[in-house]
């Protein structure tokens, strides 16, 4: 499917634009160890990738072609360096950045397409995708304090962005015979790369923008405690010069490869050109918990929510005498498992929904020292 396989590769350059991300992190046993030191280094490194179509690893080698049934991939990395010092902190981080959106049938139907799979002669699948992605870089300025039963932080970040793709096609496509369809597209999106029609352009666009970071913990009593935080909130990149498309993608030029299967070269009819100004706005991500603790052991349960989605879990734990942690939280929504252990300053954690690499549609790592 060229015009398919064109506008689906427009996006692809974001899947793989992104390799990364995750953030199924918790908050540190700061209960019984009391708040991190108010200075020092301290640093993360997060990556965060769902893929609800394919395993993540086809959709590496060769996006969409083992597409079924879903609707959402996203993917998040964000490496993070800094200093604190009586509770100020700066920092320096980058970051990358996608969520991708595609209603399940079309999804579905690309899948078969993509395989070369007999269609259903007469079915018609509508189409709807959506996709923002970027990378950047940033400078972070924020504080953090607090003491045993409490802590509270927060900070501003500039983002220093580039590989804008912003927008969405919507339209239907039409299965002709069994190997033949035809598509009827409406683009409208922003770029720094046109791979859906192969537009040409001198010079990549460029952003600036600022995303807002809160966080606390209070422990209520002996046995319970609850923390929060948000990322992005409030979050805007504004892009200069940006190339757009807005346009209808027709189907009319068509040729039939090896296997009888119909191959697009998309022609366009609409406009082309440049937004002297353009917002994109990244939602925020949240993420609460509440931790009841007797003894060495703690129950939580765990809530997030992100790139539109609500996600629900709960773990166990045991803190060892010498300050050691181990926990294990379920993600049922994903089927997913993360073991996290903590020793002094340092966490890490590995979730994943299945012990074979190549079928995995959920992982997520985190490493962070002195947060």
């Amino acid at each position: 499917m060229s015009s398919s396989a064109a506008n689906v590769d427009g996006l692809r350059a974001a899947p793989a634009l992104c390799l990364a991300c995750a953030v199924l992190s918790s908050t540190s046993h700061a209960v019984e160890t009391g708040l991190q030191t108010n200075s020092g280094v301290f640093g993360r490194f997060e990556a965060d990738l769902l893929s609800e179509p394919e395993a993540l690893d086809r959709s590496f080698q060769d996006w969409g072609t083992g597409f079924e049934e879903g609707e959402r991939q996203w993917a998040l990395a964000v490496a993070e360096l800094g200093l604190r010092y009586r509770g100020f902190e700066i920092s320096f981080q980058q970051r990358a950045h996608l969520d991708l959106r595609i209603n399940e049938e079309a999804a579905e139907l690309y899948g078969r397409i993509a395989r070369k799979e007999a269609l259903v002669p007469g079915e018609v699948v509508p189409m709807d995708i959506q996709v923002e992605t970027f990378t950047a870089e940033g400078l972070r300025i924020g504080y953090r304090t607090g003491n045993l039963d409490w802590s509270i932080n927060g900070g501003v970040t500039y983002l220093d962005a580039k590989q804008l793709i912003s927008g969405d096609i919507q339209g239907d496509i039409t299965a002709t015979g069994a190997r033949d369809y035809d598509l009827n597209l409406e683009v409208d999106y922003s770029y720094y790369e046109d791979a859906i029609f192969d537009r040409p352009l001198q010079t990549e666009p460029e952003g600036q923008g600022w995303a807002v970071d809160l966080g606390g913990s209070w422990r209520i009593d002996e046995h319970w405690q609850v923390s929060a935080s948000v990322e992005d909130l409030f979050a805007r990149i504004y892009w200069e010069d940006a190339p757009f498309t807005r346009a209808r993608g027709h189907t009319d030029r068509k040729t039939y490869d090896e296997d009888g299967y119909a191959v697009f070269q998309p022609l366009i009819s609409g406009r082309e050109g440049f937004r002297s100004r353009y917002v994109q706005e990244p939602g925020a991500r949240y993420r609460a918990r509440i931790q009841y603790r007797q003894g060495s052991w703690t129950a939580a349960m765990h809530g997030r929510r992100q790139f539109g989605y609500s996600l629900g879990g709960f773990g166990l734990g045991f803190l060892t005498a010498g300050g050691q942690s181990l926990d294990l939280i379920y993600w049922p929504q994903l089927e997913s498992t993360a073991l996290q252990y903590g020793i002094g300053r340092v966490q890490a954690q590995l979730s994943i929904d299945t012990g074979d690499w190549e079928e995995a549609r959920s992982v997520a790592l985190s490493l962070r020292y002195g947060l």
